[in-house]
């Protein structure tokens, strides 16, 4: 087995799908990181006729598989960037320089050679290269006094306060894992090729757009492939190396020059995923139902009132509860010595009261519009029926919340309507149903979420209540109650 490392050292990677310019390319295509190599090779002085062997090689192996996290595509936003295309010279000299290059290479060729007259004559074809375009150059710089319109515009574009600017787009994608393994299976490179080819790579510096800094090297151990070639039940075609893509890739620099519009001269094989188990996603631990509580009122409680708001709730819900209070709900073990004995706390996940504040937004006051009776995810159903048989006695008897006023003053009462409960498994039935009574049901289908949504369209918009500046937000009470869930480590209602 042979693999190869990349490493995404900024996080993401940036390249456009080779049929799409406005779609991000998830995974890397194969050929683009043999493409990157072939380019560290050849930007050498005197790139290693090893080094270019062991590239000759790798082309010459089957498709690799991949292995890469999901990736999460960013929105693409079109950027305006400067042009570079304007120039002051009056005439094109670029050809002068193309054939001074030549020389150039020439020369070169004929010193590896070692043909003393080839050497001769090619050094006297680049003297006179270097001397024309030296001369070209002088002559195209230089004002003459009768420049055209047009010329005059040119010159202006080249400063950085008239040069005109070009929309462009790059796609990109923020995967979960940062490093991508290629992995051909059936390959192993000899000592020598092995050695050459961790040379080249050591010099890769990006692949795909510049932006997308890469590290490089040759991996001995590597997880299980996520995609993997197929020529049936292709999910994807990627762009993959081919015997011979050294020379196209050579050929084609020569034409481009580096500047043109290109084409990468790769093939093109189907890939599939991989059919393995994937991992479960994670849960969090308060990942199981919301009973939500809204404050009803014209002004609500304020953010410095969390605490108490929460510690009130958990006393309304022993009070009401079954008695003795159910561990789940108190968050305390029983007491095995009998009266009112301090307890410690419960070694598994109970219930918990999440207060919800008006945070998140640009008219944000901290005010408390609801409560957030949060199940764990793995709750019994013991223990959600202990749950509700709490809230469905505290809301016959009122739904008042007592909550801690000012020093020297009594206490503030509150009262609480049913929002409403956001399953987290679709389907489940609410057993408060049979608890209240008829009116109690009629009472919590005034008051459901779906009914406040109701009316809320029905009315367009209204206040949501006081706020310390005075202000009236048209947010939706039930959003505005729904927002903080997101921030505090649980599942955010929908």
């Amino acid at each position: 087995m042979f693999a190869i490392a990349v490493e995404l050292l900024t996080g993401r990677y940036t390249a456009m799908q080779f049929n799409d310019r406005t779609e991000p390319e998830w995974p890397p295509h194969p050929a683009r990181l043999f493409s990157a190599m072939v380019a560290a090779w050849a930007d050498s002085d005197d790139p290693d006729p090893v080094e270019r062997s062991a590239l000759e090689w790798l082309g010459r192996q089957d498709p690799p598989a991949i292995c890469c996290g999901e990736a999460r595509r960013r929105e693409v936003v079109t950027h305006f960037v400067p042009v570079n295309d304007p120039t002051a010279l009056t005439r094109d000299v670029s050809r002068t320089y193309t054939l001074m290059d030549d020389a150039r290479r020439r020369v070169h060729a004929a010193e590896q050679s070692g043909d003393e007259r080839a050497l001769h004559r090619v050094r006297a074809t680049l003297a006179k290269a270097e001397a024309k375009a030296i001369s070209d150059a002088a002559r195209a710089g230089k004002p003459s006094g009768a420049e055209s319109g047009n010329v005059v515009a040119g010159v202006l574009k080249v400063l950085p306060e008239h040069r005109s600017k070009q929309g462009r787009t790059y796609p990109t994608v923020v995967p979960d894992q940062t490093t991508v393994w290629f992995v051909w299976p059936g390959s192993g490179p000899s000592d020598e090729n092995g050695r050459a080819i961790d040379a080249v790579l050591a010099r890769v510096a990006r692949i795909g757009h510049s932006s997308t800094l890469v590290t490089c090297w040759s991996a001995t151990s590597v997880p299980s492939s996520t995609w993997v070639p197929s020529r049936e039940g292709a999910e994807q075609r990627l762009r993959v190396p081919r015997a011979g893509l050294v020379d196209r890739l050579e050929q084609a620099f020569a034409a481009h020059r580096g500047g043109e519009p290109r084409t990468l001269p790769a093939g093109m094989i189907g890939y599939q995923r991989a059919h393995q188990a994937r991992p479960r996603p994670s849960i969090p631990l308060l990942g199981g139902d919301w009973y939500i509580l809204g404050v009803t009122g014209r002004r609500p409680p304020s953010a410095v009132q969390i605490l108490a708001i929460a510690r009130a709730t958990r006393n309304a819900l022993l009070a009401h509860g079954d008695q003795p209070p159910p561990e789940f709900v108190s968050g305390h073990q029983r007491s095995r010595m009998g009266g009112n004995h301090p307890t410690p706390p419960l070694e598994r996940p109970h219930l918990a009261g999440v207060p919800l504040p008006s945070v998140g937004h640009p008219f944000s006051d901290g005010a408390v519009f609801g409560v957030a009776l949060v199940l764990p995810a793995d709750c019994s159903d013991e223990d959600r029926a202990a749950t509700e048989r709490a809230l469905g006695a505290w809301s016959a008897a009122g739904f008042e919340l007592l909550v801690p006023g000012r020093p020297g003053g009594g206490p503030i009462r509150l009262t609480l309507v049913d929002n409403g409960v956001e399953r987290a498994v679709a389907g489940k039935p609410d057993r408060r149903e049979g608890e209240a009574g008829q009116h109690q049901r009629e009472q919590r289908r005034q008051h459901s979420a779906a009914g406040q949504v109701r009316r809320e369209q029905e009315a367009d918009h209204f206040a949501t209540g006081w706020s310390p500046r005075g202000r009236h937000s048209s947010t939706s009470t039930i959003s505005r109650m729904f927002e903080p869930s997101a921030s505090l480590g649980a599942r955010k209602p929908v």
